[in-house]
């Protein structure tokens, strides 16, 4: 998975775009915004905020923008298409064993919620979602490319008589999701670190569950000796 962006904003006074400043502009503005949000809050954060962090005028922005809520649902949405646009490459994989399959998406799926940039905006939203529940269908919007990839994995898997025990395919995405990131997600909102060794174990007990859970037959170690 791409790393999640993280540009330094340069603090500059509103003014007149160069050319090249016109050109990066939407991304200009979408950094100032994130950095604004995670750092202040949704609550704290305006649109004279974000304005000054972009240096960038406040008209350039209104022409854009309607609102706060507007520049938040825009900062979601470019992370959802640079995650669509990166996708994941072991959605794809056919004829590799199914465990190695599962594993290689759990980890990068576990790897991209685990991201500063991600686990900044989930904080963000759990702290400010009482007060703006509009911003609760962007945490669903956010996990839609993994919960795409995933579902299309599973199905596979299913349709080649692998995951015999797997009944509704959309439900066992979101338990998959769901045991491959919950304690990586925990311990990222907690500020706290866990080692490649604890990731690895998480990964690999939360795939070896969902496998059991399906019915997967595992390929048999023993070899039998020729008589």
């Amino acid at each position: 998975m791409k790393k999640s962006v993280k540009k330094q904003i340069v603090q500059r006074g509103p003014g007149r775009l160069t050319a090249n400043e016109a050109a990066g502009l939407e991304d200009r503005l979408l950094d100032a915004a994130q950095h604004v949000f995670v750092t202040e809050g949704f609550a704290n954060a305006t649109m004279d905020a974000i304005a000054t962090a972009a240096g960038a005028s406040r008209k350039t922005i209104y022409a854009r923008y309607d609102n706060k809520e507007d520049m938040l649902r825009a900062v979601f949405l470019r992370l959802l298409d640079e995650s669509k646009a990166r996708g994941v490459a072991s959605a794809g994989e056919r004829g590799a064993e199914p465990r190695a399959i599962l594993i290689r998406l759990a980890r990068e799926i576990g790897d991209t919620t685990v991201s500063p940039l991600v686990t900044g905006l989930i904080r963000l939203i759990l702290s400010e979602v009482h007060q703006f529940p509009d911003l609760a269908p962007l945490t669903v919007q956010m996990q839609g490319v993994a919960v795409e990839d995933v579902h299309e994995t599973l199905s596979r898997l299913k349709a080649d008589g692998l995951l015999p025990g797997l009944g509704d395919v959309a439900l066992g995405t979101q338990l998959f999701i769901e045991l491959a990131i919950a304690l990586r997600r925990r311990h990222a909102l907690l500020g706290l670190t866990l080692s490649r060794r604890e990731v690895d174990r998480i990964v690999e007990t939360a795939v070896n569950l969902f496998l059991d859970g399906c019915a997967h037959q595992r390929p048999s170690t023993n070899r039998k000796t020729p008589r």
